[in-house]
């Protein structure tokens, strides 16, 4: 048992252990070559001194000006702004709509009220006289003529100028007169007397045959018309009467119109 080798040991041998001189010496070297700790700076006196700048009134300013208030605010609603832009302008347009159709309701209500309507005319009585020949006359014979006239409108009153009158028989005129001026009250009517002389130095023969035979006449005549409304300034309006009428003589107390048709219209 003596005799035999002890079986070889793997295992590493033991590290020596470092020792305490050791470990002081490594210290003391770090803390030799570190430079030394500064001592804390001293503290800055801050010094607060009030300076007073003298500015005068005239170039005084706000700050900020108020001009920047209102940029700032139209900058920070710009969508609220353009919403109440927008409904402004609808509300114009619609009271601007709304006037206009109240104007134009009211122009047609006072136009269909005011509208003025043509005179009417008959003829009452056509008279042939005969005229005493003298040098200044180029015509020993002229007619009178009887007029009714008639406004029928009830809310204006007319006014008549002088117009041209002119008598024909089958188209051929033979006698010429005027209108006189006339004043009609609304819904008035009056008798005109309108007087014509012959446009030749003698009569015609049929007109001559017509003093104690029936004859048939047309009558013309071309007249300015103006009227006169409460309201309304219509102005004036240029008729035309035209009638045709036939007599059953021409002379004498029994001569009277069988029969007629008169119409009258405004240029």
């Amino acid at each position: 048992m003596e005799g035999r080798d002890s079986p070889p040991n793997d295992d590493p041998p033991p590290h020596p252990n470092p020792s305490p001189v050791s470990k002081n010496n490594n210290n003391d070297s770090t803390a030799a070559n570190e430079p030394p700790l500064l001592p804390p700076p001293p503290p800055i006196k801050v010094h607060s001194e009030t300076y007073i700048i003298q500015i005068p009134k005239e170039i005084i300013y706000r700050v900020p000006p108020p001009e920047n208030a209102a940029i700032v605010e139209q900058f920070r609603t710009p969508v609220k702004k353009d919403r109440s832009h927008c409904k402004r302008i609808v509300w114009i347009i619609v009271a601007l709509a709304l006037i206009a159709l109240v104007i134009g309701v009211t122009m047609a209500v006072l136009h269909h009220i005011f509208s003025p309507q043509v005179p009417s005319f008959s003829i009452d009585k056509v008279v042939l006289k005969t005229l005493k020949s003298s040098s200044h006359q180029r015509s020993n014979f002229g007619f009178e003529v009887t007029l009714k006239a008639k406004n029928p409108n009830e809310r204006m009153d007319i006014s008549y100028d002088t117009g041209d009158v002119l008598l024909l028989l089958k188209e051929h005129k033979f006698a010429t007169g005027e209108m006189p001026e006339l004043h009609q009250d609304e819904g008035g009517s009056s008798d005109v007397r309108i007087g014509l002389k012959g446009s030749s130095a003698t009569l015609p023969k049929e007109i001559e045959k017509a003093k104690d035979h029936p004859v048939s006449l047309t009558l013309k005549m071309h007249v300015k018309v103006k009227f006169d409304a409460p309201i309304l300034n219509i102005g004036s309006k240029d008729m035309d009467v035209v009638c045709t009428f036939k007599m059953n003589k021409l002379m004498g107390k029994s001569s009277k119109v069988q029969s007629q048709q008169c119409h009258s219209d405004f240029n």
